[in-house]
């Protein structure tokens, strides 16, 4: 049986205040295996490891941007192999019955997954 790989990432924060981000993302990279990119990417892992940079995994927001360039460019080299969705909220406008954190995040990720997982036939996996 196949398996069918989602991973997730959220951007913004939790706080709805006017000292919050505007915005909360939620994005999901869905895929199959093979993962094409992936001997690329341990590759670059390794590499910077070898020039003394403590990196024990990619992370676009701690990373350098010389780094991030490279991580995004093996990226976009198989980026055909990927499906790519992303949910935005303008947390303004979010309703005050959501903004517990966990009914938030559970309310956004199910809307997101339910648009994602309607595009396969979930019975080959």
């Amino acid at each position: 049986m196949r398996v069918l790989y989602i991973f997730l990432d959220e951007g913004g924060n939790f706080d709805f205040t006017p000292k919050g981000t505007k915005y909360f993302t939620l994005t999901s990279v869905t895929r199959i295996r093979p993962f094409k990119p992936y001997p690329e990417l341990v590759e670059l892992k390794y590499y910077v490891l070898e020039s003394g940079v403590d990196a024990q995994y990619f992370h676009a927001t701690e990373d350098k941007q010389a780094i991030r360039d490279k991580v995004f460019s093996i990226i976009n080299n198989h980026i055909d192999d990927f499906r790519i969705d992303s949910l935005v909220v303008e947390k303004c406008k979010t309703n005050p019955s959501l903004y517990d954190i966990g009914n938030f995040y559970a309310k956004m990720l199910g809307y997101l997954l339910r648009f994602v997982l309607k595009k396969y036939d979930l019975s080959k996996y």
